[in-house]
C-alpha cells in the first residue's frame, strides 16, 4: 500500500512541476519584458515616450521600451509595417497553439504527446528568438529581457516534469504487469 502512495505522490509532483512550468510560461509571455531597449534607443524612447510609434494605433514609443513576447509584433510593425507584423503574428499564433496543446495534454496526463507539443513550442520560440536576435539585439537597440530567460526556463521545467511523468508512468505500468504475472 505504501508503494502505491509513493507512486501517486511522484506522479502528482511531476504533474505539479509541469503545471508550474506552464503557469510561468504564460506569465512570461504576457507580462515580462522579452526585449528591453538599451543605449541610444532607450535614450530616444525616454525622450519621446509619448510619441505615437504606429500610425492608427495607440502604441507609443514608451510602449516599445520593455516589450513582452506577445507584443514583439509592435516593434516589428513600427519598423517594417503591417506585412512584417503579420508574419510574426503567424509564428506567435503557432507558438501559442503548441503551448496550449502542451497544457491540454499535461492536464490529460499524456506525457509523450505533451513532450512533442513542448518541443514544438520550444522550436518555434527559438526560431522567433533567432529572427529577433538577428534584427533587434545590438548594443544600441535591444537586449534580452527577463521574459526571454523565464520562457526558456519554463520550457525546460515543463520538459523535466513531463519526462518525470513519463518515467513514473512506465515504472507504474511495469509494476502493474509484474503484479498481474504474480497472480
Amino acid at each position: 500500500m505504501s508503494n502505491i502512495k509513493t507512486r501517486d505522490i511522484k506522479m502528482l509532483i511531476s504533474f505539479i512541476v509541469s503545471i508550474v512550468g506552464i503557469l510561468v510560461l504564460a506569465i512570461s509571455i504576457l507580462f515580462l519584458p522579452y526585449i528591453t531597449a538599451v543605449g541610444d534607443l532607450a535614450d530616444y524612447i525616454n525622450t519621446y515616450s509619448d510619441t505615437i510609434a504606429i500610425k492608427d494605433s495607440n502604441v507609443t514609443l514608451g510602449d516599445l521600451e520593455n516589450v513582452t513576447f506577445i507584443s514583439v509584433r509592435n516593434v516589428e510593425k513600427s519598423i517594417y509595417g503591417e506585412e512584417g507584423a503579420k508574419i510574426l503574428d503567424i509564428f506567435l499564433i503557432v507558438f501559442a497553439s503548441f503551448a496550449i496543446f502542451t497544457m491540454l495534454f499535461i492536464i490529460l496526463k499524456k506525457p509523450i504527446v505533451a513532450i512533442i507539443g513542448n518541443l514544438l513550442s520550444c522550436g518555434v520560440f527559438l526560431f522567433v528568438s533567432k529572427i529577433i536576435k538577428d534584427v533587434y539585439i545590438a548594443d544600441n537597440k535591444y537586449s534580452w529581457g527577463i521574459g526571454y530567460y523565464a520562457i526558456l526556463i519554463a520550457l525546460t521545467v515543463i520538459i523535466i516534469g513531463l519526462i518525470l511523468m513519463l518515467v513514473f508512468k512506465i515504472i507504474q505500468k511495469k509494476q502493474q504487469n509484474f503484479a498481474k504475472d504474480q497472480l
